[in-house]
């Protein structure tokens, strides 16, 4: 058996010969569907709630409407997008996101682009209306060869006043887990801390318009037309980057007008009528997977180690309760087997994360092979088997104890961090940053005492990333080690390794360009603690005192200093005895100053 994801192959239509008389599709009048076609995209913060909108008027009326989500315009982001969505999108009189189009009304020769709030309302005054053209259709899936076919009807059961009609079959896919602005405007459609994407467009059978129906000379289209054509496709692999996932398809039939006069821009506007139809699957014999979503994380530690995850899907008729695999690295001379044992049925998915990690090459690319060797403990008829690459980053390097800098976004208490040295032993951490606010911290690594490994881990437990989050980790002369500076991307988290190779002795005024001097008097202290601080020029600086893990005990918050000495007093009555750090930190660095209290 093939696999269920090939290469991008062509489209194909079929000229089947009509049929004398209908053998699906109902001769005797009917209302008309409701197609909507809404404009969406990844960045969208109200989108979300257009979804739901949408899904609630179709659960409502079941069979009677029908969503498409084209992803489009700016707020896509190029993320999901198609050319054919783009040029429906194009002839619309779109203004803002999310919008759509009932059943493609023309105003202006525009296609109307409606606000969300009008998508029910518009479709209740269609759904009253009766149709001029009645559609049926049948869909089949071949597991085997990945052949489409769909078998379609339309009949008119009065006269349409065009020279001819254009039918189009879209194909759509669900379940599609992904980013999403706005996710808590939609709460029933976030899966793991991700979004899913149903009823997305993906491609047209039809090509971008349609096929011509009804063709005729006269400029009417009479009732008691029949119309019947089988078409035929082969599902490629990926569509915009996006898996095609067999299980997730639906097929949209819908009949639009051919022209409209005085409009020769607008293509197959004013659909009178469409209909959703659900594939059979065929060729679904025994036993068979696909793999996809193949991804590393590397193992920390500065090793040449990374750990693999990814996606089985089951696409044949047997339940799966038994996989074995191989996975490679032959450049490295490294092959490892894991077996994984459950219960997949047809079409279901599930992620396998390998316990053994795979040896890769670091600052350099590697090629990780992995193939299923067997299924339900019997080799495939056919190899099944997916490569990846993947290079972790060599660790970067520098002198003395190390500073932490991160800014959060406005869900602070979402985002936490962590130092790990060589053993793994958590030697440093955040502390728990408050809701509602962008919080930027700093944080002096005084615990890195002996030259080695030690790794960064950035954690975000909304699992959206940190929008306007960035973090950085400096030496005192302010060499940065590691650093990223949009989060927005990030997921779930990140880490990172880094080298500690020395402790030079780094004068602290070399820290801060615009700091000549500061110094923290008496010292020790008891009560209270004067810090003078000596400015080249006037600058604002956030100044507080840090413990010797680096949690901050005081925090005086942003002053503004002016150009020469600034004195600063520090109420320490709070402080238990012994060693802490005063920090003052610009934007053009850091500096420290040792500070005792004695009770």
């Amino acid at each position: 058996m093939k696999r269920l994801l090939f290469a991008v192959a062509g489209l194909v239509l079929g000229f089947g010969t009509s049929a004398q008389t209908p053998t699906i599709v109902s001769t005797d009048s009917q209302n008309r569907n409701v197609v909507i076609e809404e404009y969406t995209g990844i960045n969208c913060t109200w989108c979300p709630d257009g979804h739901k909108m949408v899904q609630e008027f179709a659960d409502n009326n079941p069979g009677r409407v029908i969503p498409i989500n084209i992803h489009t315009g700016g707020f896509a982001n190029g993320v999901y997008t198609t050319n054919y969505g783009t040029n429906i999108e194009a002839q619309a009189s779109v203004e803002g996101y999310p919008s759509g189009s009932v059943n493609r009304n023309v105003s202006g020769c525009k296609v109307i682009a409606y606000d969300r709030g009008r998508f029910a309302p518009e479709g209740r005054t269609i759904m009253s209306q009766t149709s001029p053209v009645n559609i049926a259709a049948t869909a089949t899936i071949d597991c085997k060869t990945l052949e489409v076919k769909v078998y379609v009807e339309a009949y008119y059961t009065a006269n349409v006043n065009q020279k001819f009609n254009m039918l189009n079959i879209a194909l759509l896919q669900n379940n599609i887990l992904g980013q999403q602005t706005g996710m808590d405007k939609n709460p029933a459609q976030v899966v793991d801390g991700k979004y899913k994407h149903n009823h997305m467009f993906r491609d047209f059978l039809t090509g971008q318009w349609g096929d011509t129906i009804g063709k005729n000379d006269e400029g009417v289209i009479t009732a008691g037309t029949f119309f019947s054509k089988t078409y035929t496709y082969t599902l490629p692999e990926k569509i915009s980057n996006e898996n095609v996932v067999m299980g997730d398809l639906d097929f949209v039939v819908f009949v639009a007008d051919g022209e409209v006069s005085g409009c020769s821009s607008l293509n197959a506007p004013n659909i009178w009528t469409g209909i959703s139809v659900e594939p059979e699957y065929t060729n679904m014999d025994g036993a068979y997977a696909s793999i996809s979503n193949l991804q590393f994380s590397p193992i920390p530690g500065c090793v040449n180690l990374a750990n693999l995850s990814l996606n089985v899907r089951n696409i044949a008729g047997d339940e799966l309760n038994f996989i074995k695999f191989e996975y490679t690295n032959e450049a490295a001379g490294d092959t490892k087997t894991f077996t994984w044992s459950g219960n997949l049925t047809t079409f279901k998915s599930t992620n396998i994360a390998f316990t053994d990690p795979i040896t890769v090459e670091t600052g350099k690319e590697s090629t990780i092979k992995v193939k299923i060797v067997e299924l339900n403990r019997v080799a495939p008829a056919e190899p099944i088997e997916v490569s990846g690459k993947y290079t972790k980053p060599s660790p970067k390097e520098g002198n003395g104890k190390a500073t932490v800098i991160i800014r959060t976004d406005k869900k602070a208490n979402e985002v936490s961090w962590f130092v790990y040295n060589s053993e793994g032993e958590t030697i440093a951490q955040s502390k728990a940053y408050p809701s509602g606010e962008v919080v930027r911290d700093t944080v002096l690594l005084d615990m890195l005492t002996t030259v080695g490994c030690y790794t960064f881990e950035i954690k975000d437990a909304g699992n959206d990333g940190v929008d306007g989050g960035q973090y950085k980790i400096i030496t005192p002369n302010k060499k940065t080690i590691i650093s990223n500076t949009s989060l927005k991307g990030m997921g779930a988290g990140e880490m990172a390794d880094f080298k500690i190779i020395g402790f030079e002795d780094v004068g602290l005024n070399e820290a801060n360009e615009n700091i000549f001097q500061s110094i923290v008097y008496p010292n020790p202290a008891k009560d209270i603690a004067t810090l003078s601080v000596n400015l080249v020029n006037s600058d604002n600086a956030t100044i507080s005192v840090v413990d010797l893990m680096g949690r901050e005990v005081i925090n005086l918050g942003e002053q503004s200093l002016k150009s020469g000495e600034n004195q600063i007093n520090i109420n320490t009555s709070s402080l238990n005895g012994g060693l802490y750090y005063v920090r003052v930190v610009t934007n053009n660095g850091m500096v420290t100053n040792k500070l005792n209290i004695v009770k």
